[in-house]
């Protein structure tokens, strides 16, 4: 792996891309560069900050097995530590985590695999996972914490490959998507989880789902819809998934067209305290969908310009999902974008009804969003770049 991703270095001249830049008085640090040995390699999802500042996340391939890894970013006075807490073997915990990691109501960790977990399932379905320290003090330099798979799909009507973040509910029930097309439930009992079908997407789905207050769920899909994008592939879809008993009804809030509202949505969905959804796509807008009296309204916030042209194919445009700060200003990443055309960081500032967008020049390929804290600090991951070309974990400040 760590040849293949020195070949991927030299051959994209990403060396430019990635050296520490200021703009507009913020400053790119790359926090840590992956090697493609134990440290993993090809970071695809955004971070997870806990209560100390400390950065969790997911290298897709790369480990101690070749399968992936899980790994915390400690942050200490001299400097940003990157510690494997896990590296996946491929058998019944899974491999290739393209999805993030996040905290349980317990204070662990949970996750997905895209592949792994059930045999019968090609080379495996993918897996839901959850990740815990050892129960017994660990003396070794390296302590990997102990893993336990809720849930193995196999790539039946549960779906398969699941690749969004997870989410938890008021009482602990689990919900996400597969790339497959279908919405699903886990719900803790005493010593298991049990699998719930939600819904049939009616497309591929790369991303997790949001809630609101009431407990409807949120979230895209890449394609399915009405609208025709490229080489005659449906463009995707916003849609809200609503409790009706004991079942759910989906409801299509918006089908993208191709034309200038985008299409190929893989992020996740945002919300503000007015219900307001906020997303991105792969073909290059930025959009807002607001609800009133029952009827959502779609409207573009900002359109790429450049390698982003409608119709020309999904492969530029931002893959995954905005962050608000506290002023309602919109941040992302764009994956082939920027002055180097190896992606960019974004910022899209509300400013008298319309959308001012800042834009940065660093990076190479981000697949995932950016995660921000409460000092304001920009950090997020590459899939590529990097001193072994294998992706980074990087820091903007302020």
């Amino acid at each position: 792996m760590r040849q293949l991703c020195r070949a991927f270095l030299l051959a994209a001249i990403t060396v430019a891309a990635l050296l520490p830049v200021t703009v507009r008085a913020q400053t790119f640090t790359v926090l840590h560069s992956f090697t493609g040995g134990n440290d993993g390699s090809g970071p695809a999802a955004s971070l997870t900050l806990d209560n100390a500042s400390n950065l969790y996340g997911t290298a897709s391939y790369g480990g101690g097995n070749g399968m992936g890894t899980v790994f915390k970013l400690a942050n200490r006075p001299s400097g940003w530590t990157l510690t494997t807490l896990y590296s996946f073997t491929g058998g019944g915990d899974g491999a290739t985590p393209l999805g993030g990691i996040i905290f349980g109501p317990d204070g662990s960790l949970y996750g997905n695999t895209s592949a792994g977990a059930n045999p019968a399932c090609n080379h495996g379905c993918g897996a839901v996972y959850n990740l815990r320290p050892q129960p017994r003090v660990c003396n070794s330099t390296a302590c990997p914490w102990q893993e336990t798979t809720l849930y193995g799909f196999i790539g039946g009507l549960d779906g398969g490959e699941p690749q969004g973040n997870l989410l938890f509910n008021a009482v602990g029930d689990i919900y996400g998507t597969t790339e497959e097309g279908t919405a699903y439930g886990l719900t803790p009992l005493t010593h298991s989880w049990v699998y719930r079908l939600t819904s049939d997407l009616r497309g591929h789905s790369y991303a997790g789902l949001i809630s609101d207050a009431t407990g409807n769920l949120f979230g895209t899909t890449y394609d399915g819809g009405g609208g025709l994008c490229y080489r005659g592939i449906s463009c995707g879809t916003v849609f809200e998934l609503t409790p009706v008993g004991s079942s759910w009804h989906l409801n299509v809030l918006h089908s993208f067209q191709g034309n200038n509202d985008g299409g190929f949505p893989t992020g996740a969905l945002i919300s503000d305290r007015l219900g307001n959804l906020y997303g991105a796509n792969n073909a290059g807008t930025v959009f807002m969908l607001s609800p009133s009296g029952g009827v959502w309204t779609f409207n573009v916030l900002y359109q790429f310009q450049g390698e982003c042209p409608p119709l020309q194919g999904p492969s530029c445009g931002p893959r995954g999902a905005l962050a608000m700060d506290a002023s309602g200003a919109l941040y992302g990443t764009a994956f082939s974008d920027g002055a180097y055309q190896y992606g960019s960081v974004f910022k899209l500032t509300p400013s008298n009804g319309s959308w001012v967008y800042t834009g940065g020049s660093d990076g190479t390929a981000p697949e995932a969003g950016v995660t921000l804290d409460a000092s304001g600090n920009i950090y997020g991951t590459t899939t590529f770049g990097g001193s072994s070309g294998c992706g980074v974990v990087f820091e903007i400040t302020p």
